[in-house]
């Protein structure tokens, strides 16, 4: 199956997640491109609680990455399922700047 490509822009900072404090969640934003790759929209800072494969996160600078998302095939699922049931994959970062 292929996947959607989408783009996040992830902290270098991470906050104790709203679900389990004892755990860390990374930071991320969703950011929109155009076709040109002129950014478009960005979205607000939000917990992520889940992984990305292939991504280290690195705690000295913010990045912006490519994504690829895929849509995990749970065959007893109801149709209304959550933000949870995507896998995440690391495409590249496109921009990594040393956090201020």
């Amino acid at each position: 199956t292929k996947g959607k490509t989408i783009f996040w822009a992830v902290s270098s900072a991470t906050k104790p997640c709203i679900s389990d404090n004892t755990q860390s969640c990374l930071q991320i934003k969703p950011i929109t491109y155009d076709d040109q790759g002129i950014k478009t929209d960005e979205g607000e800072w939000t917990e992520f609680a889940g992984t990305i494969d292939g991504y280290q996160h690195d705690a000295a600078h913010e990045q912006v990455l490519r994504l690829q998302r895929y849509k995990l095939a749970t065959s007893d699922a109801p149709v209304e399922e959550p933000a949870g049931e995507y896998a995440y994959v690391l495409d590249t970062v496109i921009e990594s700047a040393v956090s201020k």
